[in-house]
């Protein structure tokens, strides 16, 4: 979307363009307003040629209409007979206020991790006040069209405009500009020219204002001030000021919720899981936008698929640590759900994630060393979730002595500071091999000089499984490192336990 700003004001050096330095810095309003949220809502393709109606006293009326039905003749408040009359391929669906309002939170949680201060507008928009987060995105412009981006990534038809007070940019944002306004000098240049009939008014003030011969509010502020309140009441003057920044307009801003919980309609049962991904991919994106809200990362998610006759079925997607990168998630979603056999049409999907971690950001190394390791990780994770948490394993420390038995099977990994101080190989031989003596040394591929050692290991008595052995670190002739031992148990004799790299 194009942006356009007028020219800020020249300050001398120290002092804010809106007052002394100590002076709170002026706000600044993002209205993202959706135009066709109740068309989104009830499944519609915005793009086709459809509506969304509601009963009126007068029966069935056009509610919200796409833009290509626009261009067939349909209007707002049509009745719903004279609009198939017109255009018998309309595609229309009653309205649905609880998805709309389902949608506007998700949007909601989304949007705060990009701001904590976020208000509804409702029916269908959403009011960010982002001055202290415009250093962490590189400046207003740049979040503008971030916030754009991320939108059209989700699907959502969308207006996003700017201003230094909620009600201008919210009275540009569904007048369909996408104007960014961050001084209050450029406000009444910038409001000038929208029709009277974009104000957030009653309808009968609108209809003494058009009878006035009123028609933007460049009209209006000709007006002198004593004149309006006199002839149209305070309330107008009052959300004039509030328009500009002369009064105060305060908004209640929803607190963030202590889980993350999000369910998503499908436009039309879907019977295989290229559709339901697409259903996963929107609830990443409100889950990332949450995760960013609270500074957190998941280890694990749950989706449940509710189904048009069976009863709801859950899969659990597991990450070896915590995460909040929402390709890395689709990927796994992406790899369970094709293993999965649909026993009906899917109707929603509903992600729940009630543990939520502190996000640990990777390393910065040379080199890009932490980058390569989270991919191996990655792989690993995308390897489970097709095969199965069961395909995987590491060997992993136990407490024992006996090196045969200090080992196990772990589907977690172990912490570098639980290896142990003495020398280990890394190849252990499933049962030890007897060496034979020459000029009383151990023998192997030649004869065995003993480099480290000896360390003794004795333990076990209390199972069954005593040993008493003395352990040392042996080289041959080619240069090959070895692992052997001395069974005190057993006269002396000389065992090969492990192979060094």
């Amino acid at each position: 979307m194009p942006l356009t700003a007028p020219s800020s004001l020249n300050v001398p050096a120290g002092v804010e363009p809106n007052g002394p330095a100590n002076e709170r810095p002026q706000p600044l309003w993002f209205a993202l307003v959706f135009p066709s949220l109740a068309l989104e809502a009830c499944g519609l393709d915005a793009c086709s040629i459809c509506a969304v109606t509601h009963e009126t006293r007068h029966g069935q009326r056009i509610y919200q209409v796409s833009a290509a039905a626009r261009r067939r003749g349909i209007e707002v408040q049509m009745g719903l007979t004279a609009a198939l009359a017109l255009c018998p391929g309309l595609v229309h669906a009653p309205r649905d206020e609880a998805s709309e309002k389902r949608h506007l939170r998700s949007l909601l949680n989304w949007s705060k991790g990009f701001t904590p201060t976020v208000s509804q507008a409702p029916p269908d928009a959403l009011l960010l006040e982002v001055r202290a987060s415009l250093r962490l995105f590189h400046g207003a412009a740049a979040l503008h069209q971030r916030l754009g981006r991320e939108l059209e990534r989700q699907g959502y038809h969308h207006h996003i405009a700017g201003a230094p007070t909620a009600q201008a940019s919210l009275l540009l944002g569904r007048s369909g500009q996408a104007l960014l306004i961050e001084q209050p000098d450029g406000l009444r240049s910038a409001l000038g020219d929208l029709p009277i009939d974009r104000l957030d008014l009653d309808p009968r003030l609108l209809w003494r204002l058009h009878r006035t011969g009123l028609r933007s509010l460049r009209d209006l502020w000709r007006l002198p001030r004593d004149g309006i309140s006199r002839r149209f009441g305070h309330g107008l003057q009052h959300y004039l000021d509030r328009l500009l920044g002369k009064h105060p307009d305060p908004r209640a801003t929803v607190p963030r919720p202590r889980c993350f919980s999000a369910t998503q309609e499908l436009p039309a049962p879907a019977v295989d899981s290229t559709r339901v991904l697409a259903a996963v991919r929107r609830l990443l994106t409100q889950l990332v936008g949450y995760l960013r809200q609270c500074d957190g990362a998941v280890s694990s998610l749950r989706l449940e698929l509710a189904y048009t006759r069976n009863p709801a079925s859950s899969m659990t997607v597991c990450t070896r640590d915590a995460t909040r990168d929402a390709e890395h998630l689709l990927r796994l979603c992406t790899e369970r759900l094709r293993s999965l056999q649909l026993p009906a049409p899917v109707e929603k999907v509903c992600m729940v994630c009630a543990d939520i971690l502190p996000h640990t950001p990777p390393d910065q190394h040379l080199f890009e060393r932490a980058h390569c390791q989270e991919s191996w990780q990655q792989r690993l994770e995308e390897i489970e979730a097709r095969l199965g948490p069961d395909c995987l394993w590491q060997p992993g420390l136990r407490s024992d002595h006996r090196p045969e038995q200090a080992w196990a099977e772990l589907a977690q990994p172990w912490s570098a500071k639980e290896l142990p101080a003495a020398k280990r190989p890394l190849w252990l031989l499933a049962r030890p091999q007897q060496l034979v003596c020459r000029q009383g040394q151990p023998w192997h591929r030649g004869l065995l000089a003993l480099c480290d050692g000896p360390e003794r290991i004795e333990t076990g008595w209390w199972d069954g499984g005593g040993c008493r052995r003395d352990y040392y670190v042996a080289c041959n002739e080619q240069g090959e490192q070895l692992w052997v031992f001395q069974d005190l148990q057993r006269c002396g004799t000389w065992y090969l336990h492990g192979l060094f790299a």
